[in-house]
């Protein structure tokens, strides 16, 4: 009985998970196109991140998180000073 309680528990967290992981690219696009970017940059952000919303488990968010820690990505969110 515990392993089924503990299944449902991370169906629910995964089920949430992919919920936000997809609000968060059609903010992501909305912004790109509000922001009259060209739209290739567009496409091509669209076609790198859908297979990223599909692939990926709640309990391996840590790979993200951690890709974004990392100098290639962190001036962004230092914002426009370090420009």
């Amino acid at each position: 009985m515990e392993g089924n309680k503990d299944l449902l528990i991370s169906n629910f967290h995964q089920e949430k998970y992919l919920a936000e992981l997809y609000t968060r690219y059609i903010l992501a696009m909305m912004a790109l196109a509000d922001n009259d970017t060209p739209k290739d940059i567009i496409f091509f952000a669209r076609d790198y991140i859908r297979p990223n919303l599909i692939e990926h488990h709640y309990d391996d968010r840590d790979v993200f998180i951690n890709r974004y820690k990392d100098e290639k990505y962190s001036w962004i969110d230092k914002g426009r000073e370090t420009n």
